[in-house]
């Protein structure tokens, strides 16, 4: 006679895990975050950092191309002929369609552009001054020029300045990060002028552009200052360049 033997069913495990393999995930989910979010943190900055400079990069070319096809003469970065922060001058770098043509903001774009750092959280938001009204532009500035490489307004003339009269261009700031200041805006100077609306928006550095189109990082509390600050290759204001 033949036995069968019967084998007793195994009851199945049932799925999912314990409390304590739960807890181990967990455990190693936020090990991998504490370690990978500080990481993507600075990667995003440092791509802010040099979409930021590559701006800086495209507006020195800009201006190259500007002084080229205008007889080495530079745009102006002043307000208007009485002075006033909101009177329009179409030779200022911010109005002068030539340049705004070669900066590839004609016509006017809508939202941020080569003029605007991707760290600026709250870009000036440009206004339409041809128009005779405040009405807001596209373009969404995040720089500001340096008044002594770009002329001022010297002796009443609004013409700007030459080329060749900065002489060490590679020392001199063209432009920068910067904030909007009410008496002065789009642009920053030494003592006396605006220097206050610098932006450290890097790491606590600011970015600029110098006039012969390279850029670097710099603290603004090393900006020279005092009353011959202008003296000074950085503001490019050499002393054979007439003063008021």
């Amino acid at each position: 006679m033949r036995y069968l033997c019967l084998k007793r069913a195994r009851t199945p495990r049932s799925p999912g895990f314990t409390l304590i393999e739960l807890l181990v995930v967990v455990a190693v989910i936020a090990l991998l975050l504490s370690i990978l979010l500080p990481a993507l943190g600075m990667a995003r900055r440092i791509s802010k950092r040099t979409v930021c400079g590559c701006n800086l990069r495209q507006i020195g070319i800009a201006l190259s191309v500007y002084a080229d096809e205008h007889n080495d003469w530079y745009p102006t970065a002043e307000k208007g002929p009485r002075g006033d922060v909101d009177e329009p001058n179409e030779l200022n770098w911010w109005e002068n369609r030539d340049l705004l043509r070669y900066l590839a903001l004609l016509p006017n774009p809508q939202g941020p552009s080569v003029v605007t750092c991707p760290s600026d959280q709250e870009p000036d938001k440009c206004v339409d001054l041809h128009s005779g009204t405040t009405r807001p532009k596209g373009c969404w500035v995040s720089y500001a020029a340096n008044t002594a490489s770009f002329g001022m307004r010297r002796l009443g003339a609004k013409r700007g300045r030459r080329r060749d009269q900065v002489k060490r261009p590679a020392q001199a700031m063209a432009f920068c990060d910067a904030v909007r200041d009410e008496h002065a805006p789009h642009v920053v100077g030494w003592q006396g002028c605006v220097n206050q609306n610098v932006a450290p928006r890097h790491n606590d550095r600011a970015q600029l552009l110098y006039l012969d189109s390279h850029g670097d990082l710099f603290d603004p509390n090393d900006l020279p200052a005092g009353p011959d600050a202008w003296k000074e290759p950085f503001w490019a204001n050499d002393p054979c360049f007439p003063q008021p």
